[in-house]
C-alpha cells in the first residue's frame, strides 16, 4: 500500500505552563500530539494557557487528550474534588463565585476545548478516531485519558479492577495518558506504575506508535520489537524481544558517561543538535534501516520485525517544561475516503495492513518519577 511520511510533535505533561522565555517550534508539521495534564490544578486559566501553547504551533491538525490533573473535564471526578476541597477548607463552600472563577461550572473547561476545534485543536474521548490529514494520509488514532489510581483523580480506575482499553486492531497511533506496564513507567521510588491492561491491548493491536506522558521522569523513546506470537496475558517480559529493541533516548542516556569516547561524542553531538533545534527527532525508516545494517554487519540477517515506537513525551520537571518535545516521522496509509474526522467508535472506510518496522540493539536503564519533578537536566532553551 502507499504511504505517506508524516510529521508527529508528540508532548505531554506541560500543566498549563509556556514554554520559557516565549520559546515555540517553529517546524511545520502535519500533527502534535498532547497525552494528557493539560493543567496542574484544572483551573480555567491553565486551559486557556495549554490552548494558547497548542496554538503556537505549526501544524493544522493538534490533537489532545485529558490526563488525571484535567479533573474538571471529568463529570464524576469534578464533584468529588470539590466535596474534598470543601473538606479541607470549609469556607470555600461559601464562596462559590471564586470556586467557579476558577474552575468554572460543570461543563465549562470541556467548553473551551470544544471552541478551540476552530483553530484545528481537536479534543478527543476515549475511543477509536480516524483522521484524514492535510497531507493526504488517513490516521486511525486509539485515544485514553485512564490512569490506575486509588486517589479521587480524573479519569482513573482502581487498579485492582479491570478498565477495557478497545483498540482498533487496524490502529496507526495510540494515544495515552498513562503508559502501558513495564515501558517507561518507573517512578522515583523504583516502582512500576504502568497499567498491564493497557499492555495487553497494545501488545495485541501492535500499533505504529503509542504515545504517552504521566511518568516525568520516564521521558524518552523505545523502539520495542515483538515476539512472533503474543502469550495469551501479554507482559512486557514475555512478549517484546529486548535483545532486537532499541532505546532511542531516555534520561539515563543524556547524562552520559564520563568517557570521551567516538559514541559518547556522538551522544553529545546529537543531544546539542536536539537542543538547538528544539525537539529531539525520530525517523522510523531511518532506525529500521540502522537496525538492518547492524545486522547484516553481525553477519545474520536483516529480518523484519514487527515493532511498536513507544514515546514518553512528558515535558514537565522541577516546575517547568524541562524536556524536550518529540518530532516523530512516521509513515502512514494513503486516504482512500472523505476528509471528515469521524466520531470516537467508527472504523475507517478500509482495512490495510501495518508496515512492520526493523529494530535491534540492547534495552537501556529506565528511571523516573510520576508526575513529580526531576533535577539536574538542562532544558533545550537554556
Amino acid at each position: 500500500m502507499s504511504t505517506i511520511k508524516t510529521k508527529v510533535i508528540v508532548i505531554s505533561d506541560t500543566h498549563g505552563k509556556c514554554f520559557p522565555h516565549g520559546e515555540t517550534l517553529t517546524q511545520q508539521v502535519d500533527v502534535v500530539i498532547h497525552c494528557g495534564d493539560l493543567t496542574q490544578h484544572s483551573k480555567l486559566d491553565e486551559f486557556r494557557q495549554t490552548l494558547s501553547l497548542l496554538r503556537s504551533f505549526n501544524a493544522p491538525l493538534k490533537i489532545a487528550i485529558a490526563g488525571n490533573h484535567d479533573f474538571s473535564l471529568d463529570p464524576v471526578a469534578f464533584p468529588a474534588k470539590l466535596v474534598e476541597a470543601y473538606k479541607i477548607d470549609p469556607a470555600l463552600e461559601n464562596d462559590q463565585e471564586l470556586v467557579t472563577k476558577e474552575f468554572g461550572t460543570p461543563g465549562e473547561a470541556r467548553k473551551l476545548l470544544d471552541d478551540a476545534a476552530q483553530d484545528g485543536v481537536v479534543f478527543l474521548d476515549e475511543g477509536n478516531h480516524y483522521f484524514t490529514l492535510d497531507n493526504g494520509a488517513a490516521l486511525n488514532i486509539y485515544a485514553s485519558p485512564y490512569t490506575p489510581f486509588t486517589e479521587p483523580w480524573g479519569f482513573t480506575y482502581n487498579p485492582e479492577s479491570h478498565h477495557a482499553f478497545d483498540i482498533d486492531p487496524e490502529v496507526d497511533i495510540v494515544i495515552t495518558h498513562g503508559p502501558p506496564r513495564g515501558i517507561m513507567d518507573i517512578t522515583a521510588d523504583r516502582r512500576r506504575i504502568g497499567c498491564p491492561q493497557l499492555f495487553a491491548a497494545v501488545a495485541r493491536a501492535r500499533p505504529k506508535m503509542h504515545c504517552f506522558g504521566h511518568v516525568h521522569g520516564g521521558w524518552g523513546a523505545k523502539l520495542a520489537s515483538w515476539r512472533p506470537e503474543i502469550s495469551e496475558h501479554p507482559s512486557h517480559f514475555a512478549d517484546i524481544d529486548n535483545g532486537k529493541s532499541r532505546f532511542i533516548a531516555n534520561l539515563a542516556r543524556l547524562c552520559g558517561s564520563d568517557f570521551e569516547t567516538a559514541g559518547e561524542r556522538a551522544r553529545k553531538n546529537e543531544i546539542a543538535r536536539s537542543e538547538a533545534r528544539g525537539c529531539f527527532e525520530v525517523s522510523c525508516e531511518e532506525i529500521k534501516l540502522d537496525s538492518s545494517r547492524a545486522a547484516e554487519a553481525a553477519g545474520g540477517q536483516a529480518a523484519v520485525e514487527e515493532s511498536t515506537l513507544f514515546v514518553n513525551a512528558a515535558l514537565e520537571s522541577g516546575g517547568e517544561l524541562r524536556h524536550l518535545p518529540w518530532l516523530i516521522e512516521i509513515d502512514l496509509p494513503r486516504r482512500s475516503a472523505s476528509r471528515n474526522h469521524k466520531v470516537a467508535g467508527e472504523k475507517p472506510d478500509s482495512k490495510r495492513k501495518r508496515s512492520p518496522s526493523v529494530s535491534s540493539a540492547k534495552e537501556n536503564v529506565e528511571s523516573g518519577s510520576v508526575d513529580g519533578h526531576t533535577q539536574g537536566k538542562r532544558g533545550w532553551w537554556t
